[in-house]
């Protein structure tokens, strides 16, 4: 069996850049193709909300009245705020376990039937 080590992926979502992959993460977990607790391994760092603009939040999408809002991404200390995330990211997922076998090839599972015809596992190797 193999251990794989699960860690964090980072998304520095800069004037909102990754805003669409959030959006799909949360519906793939809602149509039960992403488990919920896995939603934790991808960490998006936002930047300042729009100011003056109080139904704002950080994953608006930018237009041209925005200035402010851009000029504030851009002088927005990044790395100090992924730096946060990731200390404050809840590491326990830990390592997961996989039922599978990487180590052995497919064709190990042929073996020959009465008749002579080759049969083969179907699926994984080792699943």
């Amino acid at each position: 069996m193999i251990i794989i080590p699960i860690s964090a992926v980072v998304l520095i979502n800069v004037l909102g850049f990754y805003d669409s992959l959030r959006i799909l993460i949360h519906s793939a977990i809602r149509h039960g193709f992403i488990q919920p607790e896995n939603e934790r391994l991808v960490l998006f760092v936002d930047g300042p909300s729009k100011p003056n603009d109080p139904a704002s939040n950080a994953t608006a999408t930018p237009t041209v009245e925005d200035l402010e809002w851009t000029i504030a991404h851009e002088e927005f200390d990044w790395g100090t705020a992924a730096l946060e995330a990731l200390d404050g990211w809840d590491g326990r997922v830990g390592f997961r376990k996989y039922p599978f076998d990487w180590g052995r090839r497919k064709d190990e599972g042929a073996s020959a039937s009465a008749d002579g015809v080759e049969n083969r596992e179907a699926g994984l190797a080792g699943a």
